[in-house]
């Protein structure tokens, strides 16, 4: 009943299972969509796969003009897209924003790693795009280090309270945020550790990885 509250029906979080509290999110996504300013910063790119199913693609772009000032700039949504659908936002919105970095999530099956080999033929974009995934982070020396999804949650809600970035005031974003869920599971060691999960987060992870990049 609490998950199926929280994330279908976007009813305030009644216990501590929320990871981005209402306070949190109300604090952080300020942003009027239409008075953003967009013209100067270096721009980073996150971006979540979607297939023809009921999944949803999101591309969210972050503008860094500090380190500790980030404000969000763009954001975009869709549903049933092709593995060349993918390929062409990413490509389309990275470029619109000339961003330094895209971060995609390539371990998302075997359409994850499609797009991604795809893109890295790709003249222009291909030393722009980071795969990003649940278990690790490649950056462009095809240098491997271990980074949990629940890493990047973890710093875009520190960021938040370091008051070093805002997002739209967009109801979709907000729900998004407030479906991130998270339980203490024991793994095969028998030791406990934070497990992050929901079924409306796209938003929410295309924001973790722009926000890890900025």
């Amino acid at each position: 009943e609490r998950a199926y509250s929280q994330e279908y029906l976007g009813v305030a979080s009644i216990d501590k299972n929320q990871f981005y509290s209402d306070e949190w999110i109300e604090r952080i996504c300020v942003i009027d969509e239409k008075e953003s300013t967009k013209t100067s910063g270096d721009f980073f790119g996150g971006f979540d796969i979607a297939r023809m199913g009921g999944d949803q693609f999101t591309a969210e772009i972050l503008r860094r003009v500090e380190k500790n000032n980030i404000t969000q700039v763009d954001h975009y949504t869709r549903k049933l897209l092709t593995t060349i659908d993918n390929e062409n936002l990413i490509i389309e919105f990275t470029n619109k924003w000339n961003c330094i970095y895209s971060g995609i999530d390539a371990g998302a099956g075997t359409l994850g790693v499609s797009v991604y080999d795809h893109l890295l033929k790709v003249d222009g974009i291909k030393r722009k795009i980071i795969a990003m995934n649940n278990r690790q982070i490649v950056d462009k020396e095809e240098k491997k280090q271990r980074l949990f999804n629940e890493d990047m949650h973890d710093n875009l809600r520190a960021m938040g309270e370091r008051k070093e970035i805002k997002l739209f005031n967009k109801e979709e974003i907000k729900s998004s945020l407030r479906s991130v869920q998270w339980d203490l599971v024991e793994d095969a060691h028998g030791l406990k550790k934070v497990k992050i999960h929901g079924r409306l987060t796209h938003i929410a992870e295309g924001l973790i990885r722009a926000a890890l990049l900025a």
